[in-house]
């Protein structure tokens, strides 16, 4: 008995109780190798814009600033930054503009049939942003957009009607794209409202749309900022967007001033102005993670569900307003989805672009699936297929180790661990792309040669989703009450046989849902690819849709997006139908 209290007793380094020693220090290491990777390739970056010429050795040629002095006089910059900060809010508007009303819809209102808005949103989530784009350029490009093209006709105009390559036609494309992450972003907040506040504001004289600006959105401020800080994260760092359609006419974005200055056509690469900007950029994002964290602490001044009696009331609505209300649904799903996939269904078997027609349709063929480099494409789906297996399963791996050491211990350092899981959540991931391929070239490559191999791929890939997987897992581990491990350990049961036999089988929803999510999100990245994949060894999918529209073979990259596509659909439906078992299980075990 003396022996098992022994066992039991919290050890005197505090990190884990109540675990034996090598489980707990299995589980420290685990979470502590990927915090020392985030930290040292913030740190790498931050001194490559230091370093006088890292091509010639990145410790050993001085320390100097002059990247920054020719960061700040580069003409090129200041419109790359000018262009993105542009990009950025407008994106932004047309982001909240549609993505909170349409959260309200779903979540405050008796909208008939408003689950479908959830299928939807989902959907347009997953797919990847190379397609959208592509999509786009054919209905909308000023010179070959088929829309602009039919109405130039139409109407007899000598000028398009819409033009998408421009900085604000760029803009509206990823706002469009970004809807669904603030729907889901707003949805929870929306759906926890007490709806008393608003009802005693409607009986004072408010109308909807009064009561809106006045209650419900104040109400929302740490979601609204949380989404804020989330989608413009994004919009700085897009890159599928302004590299398809934007690239090609030199209007640079941030990420595409990144991309070019490490990928230049001639001479070497300026890796100094590259680390340079991106050390700008990471004091941005940590001052974003700043500021959010400063409104959580307040956030209990925005509790709006109580004691008193809450229940969550809808709001009616007219047959006028919700046959309007399908109709903008309607016409959004049509042009962000439906429409920018049929057209690239259209150009996969044009072996040249051009717009729908019955004299067209004769020409169809599969000649451009005939003509697609197979070897390359398979090679492509194999690393996209393996990455998709080995990712998701080691963010779990090492984000289930940060949360149980955030949530379950006691250990001293479990801040630093759980902020810096964060890191590559605020830090756009070309950034990360970037450190470890200057890693991979100056100082990895006697050590570990990863550099053109897939484990680079896997290494980035995982650190950027591990925010993610660290925040879902400590969700659900908080939900669960330390009693159920206290029940193994007074009945004498190890502590990787409670993990194993008690806390997985509880936490497998939750498991599975987000690594099916991160598996459909390993399939989609783009921008980190784009940086990293340079030979077959690391070349994903999305690269070699790249490396076709890059080229100037629209048809041969639409039918490579038409196989992506294919392979795509079951994935989804796979989540889809992964969801809806665990959502009824659960639901049956509460």
């Amino acid at each position: 008995m003396e022996e098992m209290s022994a066992e039991l007793r919290p050890a005197r380094i505090g990190m884990i109780p109540h675990l034996r020693f090598s489980t707990r220090h299995v589980l420290l290491i685990l979470s502590t190798a990927p915090a020392f990777v985030i930290l040292f390739l913030v740190g790498l970056i931050l001194w490559v814009g230091l370093v006088r010429d890292v091509n010639s050795g990145i410790f050993s040629t001085g320390v100097t600033l002059d990247h920054y002095r020719a960061l700040w006089a580069d003409p090129l910059l200041y419109r790359a930054l000018f262009n993105t900060a542009q990009f950025a809010l407008i994106a932004m508007a047309v982001a909240f503009g549609m993505g909170v009303p349409l959260a309200w819809l779903a979540e405050r209102s008796n909208l008939p049939g408003k689950g479908i808005i959830y299928v939807l949103m989902v959907s347009g989530l997953l797919l990847p942003g190379v397609f959208i784009a592509m999509g786009w350029v054919f209905l909308f490009h000023p010179e070959i957009g088929i829309i602009n093209m039919a109405f130039k006709n139409l109407l007899g105009l000598d000028h398009s009607l819409v033009n998408i390559v421009s900085v604000p036609g760029m803009g509206i494309i990823q706002g469009l794209n970004l809807v669904p992450v603030v729907f889901i972003t707003l949805g929870p907040s929306y759906r926890a409202m007490n709806p008393a506040v608003e009802e005693a504001a409607r009986v004072h004289g408010l109308s909807l749309l009064g009561t809106l600006r006045r209650i419900s959105l104040p109400l929302l401020l740490p979601s609204l900022l949380g989404a804020f800080l989330y989608v413009i994260t994004i919009a700085i760092a897009a890159f599928d967007i302004p590299a398809i359609i934007g690239l090609s006419n030199r209007i640079l974005t941030f990420s595409t001033f990144v991309y070019i200055s490490a990928n230049p056509r001639e001479g070497l690469p300026n890796y100094g102005l590259v680390g340079a900007i991106s050390s700008v950029m990471i004091v941005f994002a940590l001052l974003s993670c700043w500021m959010y964290v400063s409104v959580l602490k307040r956030s209990y001044k925005y509790a709006v569900v109580t004691g008193q009696g809450y229940s969550s009331r809808l709001v009616k609505l007219r047959s006028k307003t919700v046959v309007g209300v399908w109709l903008l649904i309607g016409l959004y799903f049509l042009f962000t989805i439906v429409m920018p996939l049929l057209v690239l269904v259209w150009a996969s078997v044009m072996r040249w672009f051009q717009p729908p027609s019955l004299s067209a349709l004769k020409l169809a063929s599969l000649a451009n699936l005939h003509d697609v480099d197979w070897s390359m494409v398979l090679a492509g789906a194999k690393n996209s297929a393996v990455l998709m297996l080995v990712v998701p399963t080691l963010v779990l791996v090492f984000g289930g180790a940060i949360a149980w050491i955030v949530v379950r211990s006691r250990f001293q350092g479990k801040v630093v661990l759980d902020f810096s899981a964060f890191v590559p959540h605020a830090v756009p991931h070309i950034i990360f792309a970037f450190s470890i391929l200057v890693a991979a070239l100056f100082l990895l490559q006697k050590i570990l040669p990863i550099y053109g191999k897939l484990a680079i791929l896997i290494i980035v890939y995982t650190l950027a989703w591990l925010a993610f997987g660290t925040r879902v897992l400590s969700s659900s581990l908080v939900q669960l009450h330390k009693e159920l491990e206290e029940v193994g350990r007074v009945s004498g049961i190890p502590g990787r046989v409670i993990l194993w036999k008690i806390l997985l089988p509880l936490l497998r929803p939750a498991i599975l849902s987000s690594w099916l999510w991160m598996a459909l999100l390993t399939f989609r990245e783009f921008t980190m690819a784009a940086m990293l994949a340079t030979t077959r060894g690391n070349i994903t999918l999305p690269i070699v849709i790249w490396s076709y529209w890059s080229g100037g073979q629209s048809g041969r990259a639409s039918a490579v997006a038409l196989i992506g596509f294919l392979i795509l659909v079951p994935m989804v439906a796979a989540y889809w139908i992964a969801g809806r078992r665990f959502a009824v299980l659960g639901a049956t075990r509460a």
